[in-house]
């Protein structure tokens, strides 16, 4: 009697858990759609290859991302010559992850970054994403670099709460669009202005 009245104060002081039916930053192809219409109307290119990123580097148009920064640290996985994002989506990330590092003093995992399209395509052969880098209004955004993952696995449910409560809130001002990919276990998080 006592383990089951314990059982159900826990489940009802519990953040209810993200599902697939109630998942408020649910990707689309409509989504993918309009991340894509804004990136074209704001003239961002799109990379090819790692040469590209660099061109853009030295044309100040993308920035580095260190490997730790407060409050994040980017996959070892990531290849190093792709852990660039334009400004905007750099100082985003950075307040982002300050402000989680503020709350739960844990570091969000960056999974992934600017891509080249030979990248994206083998992540869309292996059926690790669902657009390719030739797929015009729903090619990957990762591609204009103006795109990071974050894993969530290791989160508690209040931590993907809360990020899911910001990213919504800047999402409606129009900064960014995001997505939280459930069976990925990240947010794909793009970011037009900040």
């Amino acid at each position: 009697m006592i383990s089951a009245v314990f059982t159900i104060v826990i489940l009802l002081l519990a953040p209810p858990l993200i599902t697939r039916g109630s998942n408020p930053l649910k990707g689309s192809i409509e989504g993918l759609r309009h991340q894509n219409e804004m990136i074209n109307a704001l003239g961002i290119p799109r990379v090819k290859t790692e040469k590209d990123i660099e061109n853009l580097w030295w044309e100040n148009k993308v920035s580095r991302v260190i490997d730790i920064g407060e409050g994040y640290y980017i996959e070892k996985s990531v290849n190093p010559k792709t852990r660039f994002l334009r400004p905007e989506a750099k100082r985003y990330l950075e307040c982002f992850a300050e402000e989680y590092w503020r709350v739960f003093r844990k570091q969000l995992k960056v999974t992934s970054l600017c891509r080249t399209a030979s990248r994206q395509n083998q992540l869309r052969r292996r059926g690790a994403s669902f657009s390719g880098a030739n797929d015009g209004e729903i090619q990957s955004t990762h591609l204009a670099c103006t795109t990071f993952d974050v894993s969530i696995n290791g989160m508690s449910q209040k931590e993907i709460n809360f990020l899911i409560e910001r990213l919504v809130n800047d999402r409606a001002d129009g900064k960014i669009d995001a997505f939280l990919e459930i069976f990925s276990r990240h947010f794909h998080i793009v970011v037009f202005e900040y």
